[in-house]
């Protein structure tokens, strides 16, 4: 399989495959050592690319260790261009399952009025947010955005200076782990959020 793979590799970088791949548009987070961490490769030569593409990521610390203070940053650098103008149709969910984030916090993080957070920003301190509705919401979300794909395109440019053409961002923060719990597991566990949140990452 490797020996094919190669060998499809050297065919599309000698053009005898009708269709080239296209070098990857990633976004930055802001932060550099993140960038470079969740970099990716440009199919044709190898170079890697720092910033963020569609990937899940993950933080993991303490308690208090900072993770949703850097979540929220990421997220929102990530739906602004470099100047720090919004992205057109960019938007943020986040989910707090323990209900400890409150929007005066994500004021201060993000440096943005209650207006102008409410144009994306959308925080929903939920703790029944599980993995079914969780993926209703998601996939709600992809459909709108292929159904209307032409209408809401839009132009970045990356680090570089190069335009790219691409769907607009969205974020979706899931705070913490026990937002991943099915329904039928949280109805089974009797431990507090913060607990059934550890207890499940040890399972």
């Amino acid at each position: 399989m490797f020996d094919l793979l190669k060998d499809l590799d050297a065919e599309i970088k000698k053009n005898k495959l009708p269709t080239a791949l296209k070098k990857p548009f990633v976004a930055t987070s802001g932060f550099d050592v993140l960038d470079i961490m969740n970099g990716t490769k440009d199919p044709e030569t190898g170079e890697v690319i720092a910033g963020f593409s569609s990937k899940i990521i993950g933080f993991i610390g303490k308690s208090g260790s900072g993770k949703t203070t850097l979540a929220i940053q990421v997220a929102n650098n990530l739906c602004h261009d470099d100047e720090g103008k919004l992205i057109p149709n960019a938007a943020i969910f986040h989910y707090d399952t323990e209900g400890s984030t409150e929007v005066p916090r994500i004021k201060v993080l993000t440096r943005k009025t209650q207006a102008e957070l409410d144009k994306y920003y959308r925080l929903m301190n939920d703790n029944k947010v599980n993995t079914e509705n969780l993926y209703t919401i998601i996939d709600m979300v992809a459909t709108k955005k292929e159904e209307h794909r032409d209408q809401i395109m839009v132009t970045v440019t990356d680090r570089n200076g190069a335009k790219h053409e691409v769907l607009p961002p969205t974020v979706i923060l899931i705070d913490s782990i026990a937002a991943l719990n099915t329904s039928k597991e949280n109805d089974a566990d009797d431990l507090p959020g913060n607990m059934n949140a550890a207890h499940n990452a040890k399972a």
